[in-house]
């Protein structure tokens, strides 16, 4: 997914946000394709902020007659998750944004351990092939949305309602920021590409296996931005 869809789709986020905080919970705020053609965007720039909404706690999406997209109550985590899309990418800065994201890691890890079926492995291998396609091309934009679209797949997995919007929006602030920032490094090359490749596939081999010691090992091998999993001397090597 393009940087520009991301961005669109965070548009609609924040227009379907003030939309539902001005209505009761519960009512209805359109069909779908309404709502997308009234705010000017593409099918998959509209689908992504309806899984942006609902992932926050925003909207309700009710299908079948009477259906359309809906207020919902807003909990105190969803409101957290809009307060970080406001805020300025050097405030918090994108280290801190990973510092966070990996903070919750484990939790990430051990749901995807509990819950992920062999559909959810083939869709992670897929996506994991897809990268492999992006390091041939040397696309590194496209390498890293495919990275970030791992993680989602991940985060789908999760049963956790309270840390689905908050990582979700962590996860929107990283592709939407980190892409110009490793752009711009000489140190990202098809060799580097390829070496955080092997970290994906190692997860998804721990996650087959059920093997949690093994997930947690290429969690903290692979982390980025900050390294919680260490002492505190160690972790600022």
């Amino acid at each position: 997914m393009s940087s520009r869809t991301i961005s669109r789709a965070q548009e609609v986020v924040a227009g379907l946000t003030e939309r539902s905080d001005a209505a009761t919970d519960g009512a209805r705020l359109g069909q779908k394709e309404e709502l997308r053609i009234e705010f000017g965007v593409s099918v998959g720039a509209f689908n992504e902020a309806l899984k942006m909404a609902h992932d926050r706690g925003v909207i309700e999406v009710r299908r079948g007659p009477g259906g359309g997209i809906f207020a919902a109550k807003q909990t105190a985590m969803g409101r957290l998750a809009g307060e970080l899309m406001t805020l300025n990418v050097e405030d918090p800065s994108v280290a801190e944004v990973f510092r966070m994201r990996n903070s919750l890691d484990p939790l990430l890890i051990s749901d995807a351990i509990d819950h992920a079926t062999m559909i959810d492995i083939n869709e992670l291998r897929e996506i994991t092939r897809a990268m492999e396609t992006a390091i041939s091309g040397e696309d590194l934009k496209a390498f890293h949305h495919l990275a970030m679209d791992y993680q989602r797949k991940l985060l789908a997995i999760s049963p956790n309602a309270m840390l689905r919007p908050v990582l979700s929006t962590l996860f929107d602030i990283i592709e939407r920021d980190a892409v110009p920032v490793l752009s711009g490094s000489d140190k990202i090359t098809p060799g580097s590409m390829k070496a955080r490749l092997v970290f994906f596939e190692r997860m998804t081999s721990a996650l087959e296996s059920r093997n949690l010691e093994a997930a947690y090992a290429v969690m903290v091998e692979s982390t980025v931005g900050w390294r919680p999993y260490l002492t505190p001397d160690a972790s600022r090597q």
